[in-house]
């Protein structure tokens, strides 16, 4: 609906989903290319569309609670198959429904945030296509 109104978009348009929605998130980007400049998922299900992965090429920002192995085998495996040439994985040590649950939630708005402005800022949307590299973060930067 957002593309559809009457006056044109001017604004970089960017996805955030989280869980299973993180998958909906990436097929909805893999369908625009062109019009999706970023996006970030949070303990995301990438595997629900594991057939789809090579086509997301926005650049995408796969946040991951450490506590949850299966969870962080399924976002490494959608790292090595996502067509984005700029991708992250980044696992966060905290556990959002645990005491330190406000440090967790503030890392990942800080680290949502850091890569929605990489992305979707008037400059990264003129000069950035979605171009090389593709890196893993340990957790600890």
């Amino acid at each position: 609906w957002l593309v559809q109104g009457a006056e044109p978009l001017h604004l970089p348009i960017g996805y955030l989903g989280a869980h299973a929605n993180a998958a909906v998130a990436l097929l909805a980007a893999a369908a625009r290319p062109l019009l999706v400049k970023a996006i970030v998922t949070c303990d995301g299900r990438p595997d629900l569309i594991e057939p789809v992965l090579r086509s997301v090429v926005t650049p995408t920002l796969l946040l991951v609670q450490g506590h949850d192995p299966s969870r962080l085998q399924v976002n490494r495996r959608a790292m090595e198959t996502l067509g984005a040439s700029q991708k992250e994985l980044y696992v966060l040590w905290g556990d959002a429904r645990h005491p330190n649950r406000r440090a967790a939630l503030a890392e990942t708005a800080r680290r949502s945030r850091n890569w929605f402005i990489r992305f979707m800022s008037p400059a990264a949307v003129a000069e950035v296509p979605h171009g090389a590299g593709a890196t893993a973060s340990p957790g600890w930067s």
